[in-house]
């Protein structure tokens, strides 16, 4: 966001025919941005494989133990179903995130307001959602956090 306010500011200040110029700042602006993000999505499949292995790992663990059950409601087995399923919302609202950001990205190079809000909603999506499946995933953070909740409420009062 910076290099972008940067470009915008560097025209409205020479207030003549700069296309030319303009237009070789926002091709540079792109470079940057692509050289950067490739170092982020080498981080993002660096983090990626392992979820990958331990969703596959927990599913073929918990194909077991439902072999092995002898009770219907196995607390482990909750677990391992439960930590499935939060590796799962995470790499989704994490593809999601560097999706957005790409928007974001593109849209300054193109001029489409629409696909940057987009691409901003996207892309936050991710803290707060992730946060919040985790939060409600996990029935102490949940407590916590409705007792943090209704403090505030009574405070407020």
């Amino acid at each position: 966001l910076p290099q972008v306010m940067k470009v915008f500011n560097d025209k409205k200040m020479k207030n003549r025919n700069t296309t030319g110029q303009f237009k070789r700042q926002k091709s540079e602006f792109f470079v940057q941005q692509v050289l950067i993000n490739l170092g982020v999505i080498f981080f993002l499949t660096l983090s990626l494989i392992p979820c990958f292995l331990l969703i596959i790992s927990l599913w073929r663990h918990n194909k077991k133990m439902l072999l092995n059950a002898t009770g219907f409601r196995d607390p482990s087995t909750e677990a391992h179903v439960k930590a499935m399923k939060m590796l799962i919302s995470f790499i989704i609202f994490f593809i999601l995130y560097f999706i957005g950001y790409a928007m974001e990205i593109s849209s300054t190079v193109l001029e489409n307001k629409l696909m940057f809000i987009c691409g901003m909603t996207t892309s936050v999506i991710y803290p707060w959602a992730h946060s919040c499946i985790l939060i409600l995933g996990n029935s102490k953070l949940k407590q916590a956090s409705l007792q943090v909740l209704q403090q505030l409420k009574c405070e407020r009062q």
